[in-house]
């Protein structure tokens, strides 16, 4: 059994559309997702810039709570150093009750700099914050009592209302990618998420580390892995095909600059040195490289489309009629292509081929450029059947859409 979702981004980076045009275009498409019969709709969390504008998933869900009936809910996710565990537990119980029991309450860390600075948290401490508030939240949707005893959020014990309807097991996710964050997924008895960063088999030795912590921790089977994919849906293989590789491009991008990853990726590619070298330019290093720190936004500001993209497995607001210009068809309420969200180019890629990091990177994408990894075997299969998505009723529905699944 697979579970098929979208996830909303809440980009920001369509001139012609204001935040308020964005917001109604996302929330109209949880709302045909529903109709459409996908399964969940996830809703992350990100602050400060144009990337996402999203400072509040529980928020949002409980909005869309009042505008579905069936899709459950997803947060992928609650960033947890950058809110108070109380505040997310009584949240996450009153979006529970008012939704029927349709929440699924996935926990994350966060990795951006940039959205960590204002809130005054430094990152080597956001391992501390995560390990000692999530026990405290999953523990406090299932009982209804929150306290805590650590150092960094001492919580007297306090009763929450509304008291949780039913239990959050089987409703736990967490966000893991490193080897710290998948050992505390297993003890927070939470289902791994995770995001197609590099070539599956890349990540399966992670995923097989998962299932057996899991399985030594509770005694039965771990959940089904919740999967990040991007993929574009269309009656036409062709321009399924065609558009998959625009906006995953771009969307690749847009998190290139977000988290920043320029500096770590291409940075050991040094265009005046020799490849690994890792100049320091802002500790004096006379070898700095000429334009690679800056070179990717660069080219994002100069050649990218401004589209509106999504975040991870999301769909997107505004897609392209046939024979429009994409700035034209943004611009046209009421129309709906199942989008996969991006925002970037194939020609940087091809430029650091050579870059070992960078050709893990691109491979991870499931973008296919010259010089570059082709796609792996088993995203050809599911982005082949996407392509060729047909009018289905019911369940069979869900392998057309775009978005996350849920696979064991």
């Amino acid at each position: 059994m697979v579970n098929v979702g979208i996830n909303l981004g809440f980009a920001a980076l369509d001139d012609q559309l204001t935040d308020e045009q964005m917001y109604h275009g996302e929330l109209d498409l949880a709302v045909l997702a529903d109709r459409l019969g996908y399964d969940t709709v996830w809703i992350v969390e990100h602050h400060f810039s144009d990337y996402s504008l999203c400072p509040d998933n529980l928020l949002m869900l409980s909005h869309l709570a009042g505008r579905t009936s069936r899709i459950k809910l997803g947060t992928a996710a609650v960033i947890v150093p950058w809110n108070d565990p109380l505040r997310v537990a009584e949240k996450a119980l009153m979006v529970d009750n008012i939704s029927g029991g349709r929440l699924l309450l996935g926990l994350g860390r966060g990795l951006s700099r940039t959205e960590y600075e204002p809130f005054r948290v430094t990152l080597d401490e956001t391992r501390d914050r995560f390990d000692e508030a999530a026990p405290m939240i999953f523990e406090a949707v299932e009982t209804g009592v929150i306290e805590g005893a650590g150092p960094l959020y001492p919580q007297p014990r306090a009763e929450l209302r509304p008291r949780p309807r039913e239990s959050f097991i089987g409703r736990r996710f967490c966000v893991a990618g490193s080897p710290e964050s998948v050992v505390m997924a297993a003890k927070l008895r939470a289902a791994l998420m995770s995001f197609i960063v590099r070539p599956v088999p890349d990540l399966m030795p992670t995923f097989t580390k998962y299932r057996e912590l899991y399985e030594a921790e509770w005694g039965e089977t771990a959940p089904p892995i919740s999967l990040a994919v991007n993929m574009y849906c269309h009656e036409d293989v062709e321009v399924a095909r065609e558009r998959q590789f625009e906006y995953v491009n771009r969307f690749f991008m847009s998190n290139i600059e977000h988290y920043e990853m320029a500096r770590r990726q291409l940075r050991s590619h040094d265009t005046v040195g020799r490849p690994g070298t890792n100049p320091r330019p802002d500790r004096g290093n006379p070898r700095r490289p000429r334009r690679l720190r800056t070179e990717p936004v660069d080219l994002v500001r100069r050649h990218a489309v401004r589209a509106v993209p999504g975040q991870h497995r999301t769909v997107r607001p505004r897609g392209h009629a046939e024979g429009q210009q994409p700035e034209r068809q943004a611009s046209q309420r009421g129309r709906h292509d199942l989008t996969g969200g991006a925002h970037g180019l194939r020609r940087l890629g091809r430029r650091h081929h050579r870059c070992r990091q960078w050709r893990r990177a691109w491979a991870g994408t499931g973008v296919r450029s010259r010089g570059l990894p082709p796609l792996p075997a088993w995203l050809r299969t599911v982005l082949s059947g996407a392509e060729c998505g047909d009018h289905r009723d019911g369940e069979d529905r869900h392998r057309d859409g775009q978005g996350q699944a849920h696979g064991g």
